[in-house]
This record gives C-alpha cells, sequence and structure tokens, in this order.
C-alpha cells in the first residue's frame, strides 16, 4: 500500500531494506520466504511482497522481541536472585567467622584458667607429700631412725633406662617403679572418706615402700579411684658381698607396701590413714633365668582385716616392676656357697672348716662347674648337696 506513493528510488531502497531483513534472519522469514519469487531472492530484492507477507513479517519481528524481551527480563531477575543470595552468604560467612573468633577467644581464656589451677594442684600436691614425708618420718621412734638409709626419687617416667650405672659391682640398687592403681570405692567410702560425685577426685593417695634398712621411701600422690602413681623409687648402696642380712631379707622378707589416703586440704598428720597393706616377693630376682638380669612385674593388692571376720578384704592395687641396677645371680650363689661352709663347720662342731673340709668342698665345687651348665643354677645346688652330705 506504500508503494504507489512512493518514488522509484524510495521503492528501490525499501526493496533493499526487506530484502536485507530476509537474508540476515531466514529463520523468520522461512514460511515468507516460500512466498518470494526465487528470481526475486536471487537478485536480492524484495519484488512480488504483499500486505499480508509484510503483516505477517513485522509480527513474527514483534514475537521475537518480545520473547527476547521475556529472556533478558528471567536473565536479570535471575542475576538479581544470585546476587542476593551471594550477599546473604558472604553475612553468614561474616557472621560464622567472627562466631569462630569469639570462641577461639573464650577457649584460650578457658585454657590459661585450667592451666592456673593445675599449676595450683601440683604445688599443693608437693607440699602434701613433703607435708606427708615429715608425718610418717616423724612416728618413726629415733631409735629405729638412727642409722638407717634414705631411699630416693629418681624419676617418674616408668622406665629403667634412664637409671645411671653404678661404677663399684660390689654395689648394687633396688629400682622400683610404681604405675596404675584402682581402689574399691565401696570400700574407701566405708572407711569415712567421701566417695561420689564432686568427691572421688579430692581423694588423694600414695604408697609407702618399706625395705630392709631403709628410711620409708613415699611414692607421688595421685588422686581419685583409679591413681596413676608414676614414680620409680631407687634404693641405693646394697653391699653385695659383706651384707649377709641383706641376702636374708630377699629370701624371706621382700618388700612391705601401705597405701595411705587423705583428702585434698588435709594434711597427712591430721586427715590421712592406712588403708591397706601389701608384699612382693623378691625371692624370684634369686633365680637363674635366661636373662641376667631379670625385671620382676606384677600387681600388688592391698587388703585390711575385716572387722567381723578373720577374712582380709581388699581395697585396692597397684601395679609395679622392680630390678636390680647390676645381675646379683653371682653374688647370691657366692653368699650360698660361704653360708654353706659356716653351717658344715658349726655342724662338724667347730668355728671353722678344717683344711680337708676346705679341700674337699673346693674338689666338689670344681666338678660341679665342669659337669654342669653355669647358667643353670643346679652347680650351686649340687655342691651345697654333696658339702652336707659329707
Amino acid at each position: 500500500f506504500l508503494m504507489p506513493s512512493l518514488t522509484d528510488d524510495d521503492k528501490q531502497q525499501l526493496r533493499q531494506v526487506i530484502s536485507g531483513l530476509i537474508n540476515n534472519r531466514p529463520a523468520a522469514f522461512a514460511t515468507i520466504g516460500s512466498e518470494i519469487p526465487m528470481s526475486s531472492r536471487e537478485e536480492g530484492t524484495a519484488g512480488g511482497l504483499t500486505v499480508n507477507s509484510l503483516s505477517r513479517m513485522v509480527d513474527t519481528l514483534r514475537s521475537e522481541k518480545s520473547d527476547l524481551v521475556d529472556e533478558i527480563q528471567s536473565l536479570r531477575k535471575m542475576l538479581q536472585i544470585e546476587a542476593g543470595m551471594s550477599d546473604d552468604m558472604r553475612k553468614l560467612m561474616e557472621a560464622n567467622s567472627a562466631e569462630s573468633r569469639r570462641r577461639v577467644a573464650e577457649l584460650i581464656k578457658e585454657r590459661d584458667k585450667w592451666q592456673r589451677l593445675a599449676a595450683n594442684r601440683d604445688l599443693q600436691t608437693k607440699q602434701l607429700q613433703k607435708k606427708l614425708v615429715e608425718s610418717r618420718k616423724s612416728h618413726i621412734p629415733a631409735s629405729i631412725s638412727e642409722g638407717r638409709r634414705t631411699a630416693v626419687s629418681v624419676g617418674s617416667d616408668g622406665g629403667f633406662s634412664d637409671l645411671s650405672e653404678i661404677p663399684d659391682l660390689s654395689l648394687n640398687s633396688l629400682d622400683v617403679i610404681l604405675s596404675k592403681g584402682t581402689l574399691d570405692g565401696a570400700m574407701i567410702h566405708s572407711m569415712g572418706f567421701p566417695i561420689g560425685r564432686g568427691h572421688s577426685e579430692t581423694l588423694m593417695s600414695v604408697v609407702l615402700v618399706s625395705f630392709y634398712d631403709f628410711d620409708l621411701c613415699v611414692s607421688d600422690a595421685a588422686a581419685g579411684l583409679n591413681p596413676n602413681y608414676r614414680t620409680t623409687l631407687s634404693f641405693p648402696g646394697l653391699d653385695m658381698i659383706n651384707d649377709n642380712n641383706l641376702w636374708r631379707v630377699l629370701e624371706t622378707e621382700g618388700l612391705r607396701l601401705e597405701l595411705e589416703a587423705f583428702q585434698v586440704g588435709a594434711t597427712a598428720a591430721a586427715g590421712g590413714a592406712v588403708i591397706g597393706s601389701s608384699h612382693i616377693s623378691l625371692s624370684d630376682l634369686l633365680q637363674r633365668s635366661e636373662d641376667p638380669n631379670p625385671a620382676i612385674t606384677g600387681e600388688a593388692v592391698f587388703a585390711v582385716a575385716s572387722p567381723s571376720s578373720d577374712v582380709s578384704e581388699t581395697v585396692g592395687s597397684v601395679r609395679y616392676k622392680l630390678r636390680f641396677r647390676h645381675p646379683i645371680v653371682d653374688h647370691y650363689d657366692q653368699w650360698r656357697l660361704r653360708k654353706a661352709t659356716e653351717d658344715l663347720g658349726r655342724r662338724l662342731g667347730r668355728n671353722t672348716v678344717d683344711p680337708a673340709s676346705d679341700k674337699y668342698i673346693s674338689r666338689v665345687a670344681a666338678k660341679c662347674r665342669r659337669q654342669t651348665d653355669q647358667t643353670s643354677g643346679s652347680g650351686v645346688d649340687q655342691l651345697l648337696f654333696s658339702a652336707f652330705e659329707y
């Protein structure tokens, strides 16, 4: 309808514009292009277009424009939503970071508080240990304490590897390690100690160790019904050659252990009490074995006499490990030989053994050494039997 009113130049320009639109957007004008003569498309003109075809072209363009606008608006909304989510995530991360910093600061304060409490508890425990040792020593009569030797606490690592060597092989040291223990809560409560929530950790206990002519030795104090004493005690200066009484103690007496309990804040003299006793035999250390210097491990059970019967009741226990610093079996065999010689002399009615008896014992000893493996220890037993038979 525009063509009649246009000049020839305007008509030519309009045809070129429409032809350019058709060539640039072939998909939009697929249906329209089928109505355009081939000659017109080949010439790049829009000849043969009608009003209906142009109207359809305009409608198609408007539809594509509307779809494009909707798509752009959808993308814009999605971008706005994602921007809002990113902003929320950033705020959440900032809040979490601030909360984490606050909690770290609180944990640091809490750690410092517990460290101060632990330091105060450790200081209080050491003071109680000193008072306990002084209290126990004050109860030993002067006639007994005179001439007694002092045992020492040489560490708390639970092993023998860090103990120093003794250059003089005629001297020795008995080392005792005390580690984890258990206490019977019902028995402890029946003895007057408060046991229950808030009270178990205020219960303190120590192990008192007696050996030979040494002063009473005290372990480190430990808390609760499952204490861990972590103590290494050493009884030094044992004469393996000239001290005959030492061997009798090793054969018959061993170690005596006592369990003492007290509450935190009470001194041993005021609030402590021995609640059980135990005994450790040392005879296994005198036997020959594949290990020239064996260590004995075990569990010492503390018992107390029942007030209603003659049966002892178990109060608790403690794990132990003990060993001599140097092997003692050879010294023990030599002492047995000397003792057998002295006993033989007394049985013969003489204070000393005559030369003939001494020569006989020497011959038997030499024969036993030749015929018997020295690691078994039976050579000494055979010698003693032959000596008494003689």
